[in-house]
């Protein structure tokens, strides 16, 4: 007789194997006690791990706060055990970290000291920079990864003397002259004709991460390393459970970008997925459907061998080598 091993968290959830809410943990063949138990252990040390959230340039907590704003309550006002991403984990948010720093190295290091001894990763932006250092220093330390928004080849002179240009204005007018003149690269033309709020909450967020925050993450961005051959030795089990999100109208790092990163995986695992009408800051922009990725992405131990419930997404796997959408590749 199949084994069934039930863990409830907020509810009880006996569904299949399949079901991504992985309460619910389905052996499916005659297995002893024993092995039961550790198989349930595993899952749950995965389940159980801490989070980190990586923001990027001039970026804060507010960066990622939407999304775990949004995880409260489904459209009733209800909150919705089943669909919620702190059923699954807790979340830490590094700041000083990267803001304190000159080099994506030292933030890393940085972080490595406080951080714990294993744990989720998700970086957007330069966080994705910082993330794939991190994978570079501690990847036994890294449980599973997600990059957001970012790109692993190093800033060509043209961008780093947009950046040198950038600091400049930093330094005279202050942080909201910064956003004011790079919001069409970082929002969305709709954000930014319809939703002036979100607009005015990533101003305040850089003036919050401040001018000489600014300056050392511009610094650390035009002096990384370019991470393309780190990511062909990328080990098995963060292939596996790479997710990779970009929106179609990000102009910062563009869907070229995180097509590249695919190319460069030495297997067939993980999976790009990419949001329409969407900007730099996905998180911002799209909370709600970043939120349902990474709560995917935290219970799903190879994003390759499941059927994922996005509508539009391109799986980078040969063996799912399908996609949907107008850039199908």
């Amino acid at each position: 007789t199949p084994t069934k091993v039930y863990i409830s968290r907020a509810t009880d959830h006996p569904k299949c194997r399949r079901c991504t809410n992985e309460a619910c943990l389905t052996l499916s063949a005659p297995l002893d006690a024993a092995y039961s138990m550790s198989m349930m252990a595993s899952r749950l040390s995965r389940i159980s791990l801490p989070t980190l959230l990586i923001p990027g340039v001039a970026c804060t907590a507010r960066l990622w706060a939407p999304v775990l704003e949004h995880d409260n309550a489904d459209s009733s006002g209800d909150w919705d055990a089943a669909t919620s991403l702190r059923n699954v984990s807790d979340f830490v948010v590094p700041e000083k970290e990267i803001q304190e720093h000159s080099s994506i190295h030292d933030m890393a290091a940085a972080i490595l000291e406080t951080a714990p001894d294993e744990f989720n990763l998700a970086g957007l932006s330069m966080g994705g920079y910082v993330a794939m250092e991190l994978c570079r220093q501690a990847p036994e330390r890294v449980s599973r990864l997600a990059l957001m928004s970012t790109q692993a080849r190093g800033d060509s002179e043209e961008v780093k003397k947009r950046r040198v240009s950038l600091i400049k204005v930093a330094e005279k007018k202050g942080m909201r002259a910064v956003i004011e003149m790079q919001a069409p690269m970082l929002l969305s033309e709709g954000v930014r004709e319809h939703c002036p709020d979100i607009v005015e909450s990533v101003i305040q967020m850089a003036e919050e991460s401040g001018v000489q925050a600014f300056v050392n993450q511009q610094t650390a961005c035009m002096t990384r390393k370019d991470s393309r051959a780190s990511l062909r030795h990328l080990p098995a089990h963060l292939e596996q459970s790479l997710l990779i999100v970009c929106g179609r109208a990000d102009s910062v790092t563009p869907v070229a970008s995180h097509r590249e990163m695919v190319k460069y995986l030495p297997g067939a695992a993980g999976v790009l997925c990419i949001l329409d009408d969407c900007g730099h800051l996905c998180s911002v922009e799209e909370p709600k459907s970043v939120r349902e990725m990474m709560r995917v992405w935290l219970n799903t131990h190879d994003l390759s061998e499941e059927e994922l419930p996005w509508s539009e997404f391109e799986k980078t796997g040969r063996r799912h080598g399908s996609a949907f959408g107008e850039d199908a590749w």
